[in-house]
């Protein structure tokens, strides 16, 4: 994504650089719920939340906020999720001339073709799950975004990408290029797993986050990036951080800043 874009993006979306103060939560916090609290999550896991609250209640709330910031921004990935999985599935349909294309894939036996055998063992496994193997539609929900995000990778760049594959982003500008769309998919996909894993990210930009999600969804289709981009809640959502102390609230706000450029395209 280039630095006027993105910049653009967040002028706009300006509730990156501003928290509003939150009333403390009316849970009716004891020891016994700290103690249970630090046994359920590990107190490994309530470092970083520790570190930039004044209390374990408000570290708590900071770890349940982080779970609905997940939650909010993966509203947008799914949605992206969606619309790459779709436009993959119509464009590799199209290169193999039929809707189970996944069953044109080489023989893996054969030593030429090794590097596709991750394609083929991820069928394998969605058949394994599935009631109607013969159907296409259930085998193409099935696979993951790791899936979707291989098929861009420099391994099969022949197998795919030049064979017509590169078509699924055909609104990119000329500049870009299979290697930039690979790497700001990887980057999609890493933060997806985080979220995934329930790692913290609430000291990540996830304003920048959703701006690379919105650029690649408009690289397939525009109309679909807006809507996406009109129903995100992040907006809102960002603006009720429950961190109290300005200090720290300034901490995380530099971490986000300095987390900004790698989700650039």
């Amino acid at each position: 994504m280039d630095l006027a874009h993105v910049f653009r993006y967040i002028s706009e979306k300006s509730w990156l650089v501003f928290f509003v103060q939150q009333p403390v939560s009316s849970y009716p916090y004891t020891q016994a719920t700290w103690n249970a609290l630090e046994t359920a999550f590990s107190s490994d896991r309530l470092v970083l939340y520790r570190r930039y609250t004044n209390s374990d209640e408000q570290a708590f709330e900071l770890h349940s906020w982080n779970t609905k910031l997940g939650a909010t921004i993966n509203h947008s990935m799914q949605g992206f999720e969606l619309l790459l999985r779709n436009h993959c599935n119509l464009h590799l349909s199209t290169i193999y001339g039929r809707s189970d294309w996944y069953e044109a894939f080489p023989g893996i036996t054969d030593p030429q073709y090794q590097h596709l055998k991750y394609f083929y063992e991820e069928v394998q496994v969605v058949k394994s799950r599935v009631r109607n193997r013969n159907n296409p539609p259930c085998i193409v929900a099935g696979l993951t975004f790791g899936f979707w995000f291989a098929l861009f990778t420099r391994r099969v760049e022949r197998d795919f990408w030049l064979k017509g594959l590169k078509d699924v982003f055909q609104h990119r500008p000329a500049r870009r290029d299979r290697k930039e769309i690979s790497d700001a998919l990887g980057r999609v996909k890493n933060l997806r797993n985080r979220i995934a894993h329930h790692e913290p990210i609430f000291h990540r930009d996830m304003t920048a986050a959703q701006a690379l999600i919105i650029e690649l969804a408009e690289c397939i289709c525009s109309e679909t990036a807006q809507w996406i981009d009109f129903h995100s809640e992040l907006n809102t959502f960002l603006q009720t951080c429950p961190i109290q102390d300005p200090n720290k609230r300034a901490q995380v706000l530099a971490l986000r800043a300095a987390d900004t450029n790698q989700w650039f395209l």
